[in-house]
């Protein structure tokens, strides 16, 4: 699922033009709204930032009266942690549970895994709106709370680690990655960081920006997974 998926356009109509009947909204139509508030946030935060961006403001972007909003999101502060749970630290923990949902289970061609799931996280990083949760990070949250990068990183690799020491132990890592993996040198959690930190670095610097910029970062990304995996996996 993308984040455009969880977060559709403000501009979208969520209605099918026919009466609504009284009483408590659809499932359905409770989510939409729920989508659309978080949207109309994420402009604004971007556009205003947090501060500046009250909830009534957030109720008129999403079409909706402040109690409307009220009816979904205990404030403004909870509709931010929504979007820095979606887009955050947790989205590359999340990209890899879309791909690889059983944790317990090892893939049998670490190349063509990784391959897919550098691919997958880029991919992620550059939708609209986790380009605009980027500027959000950058001018919101880094300034005041540097360790959320760290947690960006973090998240993902305590998905991966375990992954890579099975791998070591199956003898699909090179050589010198595997004895030291073994000897307990390093981890597999310090191997997917060495992985996944220069994606993060990346994002932040390259995919909220310009296209020419993305396709800086993209070359860098796609350098970045050839070098890691002559140094790392056996091929």
């Amino acid at each position: 699922m993308e984040l455009s998926d969880r977060l559709p356009s403000v501009g979208v109509s969520t209605t099918t033009g026919r009466p609504r009947r009284a009483g408590r909204p659809r499932k359905e139509d409770a989510k939409d709204t729920r989508a659309v508030l978080l949207q109309a946030a994420l402009d604004l935060f971007v556009e205003k930032g947090y501060a500046a961006t009250s909830v009534r403001m957030i109720a008129r972007a999403a079409g909706l009266s402040d109690a409307g909003l009220y009816g979904h999101f205990a404030g403004k502060r909870a509709i931010y942690d929504e979007l820095l749970a979606s887009a955050g630290p947790g989205a590359v923990g999340q990209v890899i549970a879309e791909l690889f949902p059983d944790p317990g289970a090892t893939p049998d061609d670490p190349e063509a895994f990784l391959r897919g799931c550098v691919a997958r996280v880029i991919e992620f990083f550059e939708e609209p709106a986790a380009r605009k949760f980027s500027r959000l990070l950058l001018r919101e949250e880094i300034a005041d709370n540097p360790g959320v990068v760290n947690e960006m990183i973090s998240q993902g690799t305590r998905m991966l680690g375990p992954i890579f020491s099975r791998w070591a132990e199956h003898g699909l890592l090179t050589p010198r990655v595997r004895v030291r993996l073994l000897a307990g040198e390093v981890d597999g959690g310090e191997l997917a960081w060495e992985l996944l930190s220069p994606l993060v670095f990346i994002r932040l610097t390259y995919l909220h920006g310009p296209d020419d910029l993305h396709d800086e970062g993209r070359r860098r990304a796609a350098s970045h997974l050839e070098l890691f995996l002559d140094a790392a996996v056996r091929r």
